[in-house]
């Protein structure tokens, strides 16, 4: 029931600063392949610029989770390392997925980290920013089990990351839709960003003849394609579901966001060229987790409140104090 949105791979816990391998980027260490950029699609669409990048806000999540296996006479501990997207709506605060930066039973999160370059094979350590603080949706989740239909319930899906340091200053921060302005429909046109994954098609059935069963396969990329920025125009809104909290997506027509995008953008472009967010990527609605049927993405419209509230809490204003001196400068005389 579950088509999140992003990749995740296993690694030992010795690695330092490793990323991802299989169908997902290399790691940044001596002596790994990096993913090839000949596959220029978020899929069906185009790679991404620097520019495009710093004006439209985007953010490279690196998600590293502990998790303790069996294994041998006592438990073994492994990290597994998550790629999401995000957005940059403050200087310091990332808007994202909230299932990108939780944790579940038995597993820990032990860091999250962003990048601000469109290919992680140009990122350095001085690139990384480290977050400090996470704020989830309280009703992430709420509701929703095994029994309820991947559309029928909407997840909350919305996280808020307070970074250690400000951005970069060359990364703008996006305007994120609100309930009075901005309104998205069933003839609306998203353009969607983020650094997922180029191939809609990550899981097959095959029968298998012995057990007379369809097995179910992973599908593995020729080249790794993910921790590439890539944007995607024109997805068609199919409507409005779970009481407008969330935006269902059509792609069909081989076009949209994969695995690694979750978290990010879906945009509505103004006249004058300019973007608000509209949506947050959640999941997708195909059973094996293939990208290729319908995309669901959190409606910000409806969560801008708590997008608000909660990333004053995150950043607090300084307040006034008046015990401290105010400098005060005036003009030279022409």
């Amino acid at each position: 029931m579950k088509t999140i949105l992003k990749t995740k791979t296993m690694i030992l816990l010795a690695a330092v600063f490793v990323m991802y391998t299989g169908c997902s980027p290399a790691a940044l260490s001596e002596g790994t392949v990096a993913p090839t950029q000949s596959s220029s699609n978020i899929f069906g669409g185009s790679l991404s610029t620097q520019d495009f990048q710093n004006k439209n806000g985007l953010v490279g999540l690196i998600i590293t989770t502990e998790v303790t296996v069996a294994g041998g006479l006592k438990p073994v501990t492994r990290e597994f390392t998550s790629l999401c997207t995000g957005t940059l709506i403050e200087r310091r605060v990332v808007l994202t997925a909230a299932h990108c930066v939780t944790s579940y039973q038995g597993e820990r999160i032990v860091a999250v980290q962003a990048y601000f370059k469109p290919n992680i094979n140009l990122v350095t350590q001085k690139d990384i920013i480290s977050a400090d603080r996470l704020a989830v949706h309280p009703r992430y989740m709420e509701n929703v089990n095994q029994s309820v239909s991947v559309d029928s319930v909407a997840w909350n899906d919305i996280a808020l990351i307070r970074l250690s340091a400000d951005a970069p200053k060359n990364i703008k921060t996006v305007a994120i839709a609100n309930k009075n302005s901005t309104v998205v429909n069933s003839n609306s046109k998203l353009l969607l960003s983020g650094f997922g994954i180029a191939t809609p098609t990550v899981r097959e059935k095959v029968f298998n003849e012995k057990t007379q069963k369809w097995d179910v396969v992973e599908v593995q990329e020729k080249s790794p394609t993910s921790g590439i920025l890539r944007q995607v125009a024109d997805i068609s809104v199919v409507n409005l579901i779970n009481q407008s909290h969330e935006i269902l997506l059509t792609q069909t027509n081989s076009k949209g966001a994969c695995h690694g995008d979750s978290g990010g953008p879906a945009f509505l472009q103004n006249e004058d060229g300019s973007v608000v967010q509209v949506g947050v990527t959640s999941r997708g609605t195909n059973e094996l987790g293939n990208c290729d049927e319908g995309a669901i993405y959190s409606n910000v419209a409806e969560y801008s409140a708590w997008i608000e509230t909660t990333t004053a809490r995150l950043v607090p204003t300084p307040r006034f104090d008046p015990n401290v001196p105010v400098q005060v400068e005036f003009p030279v005389a022409p």
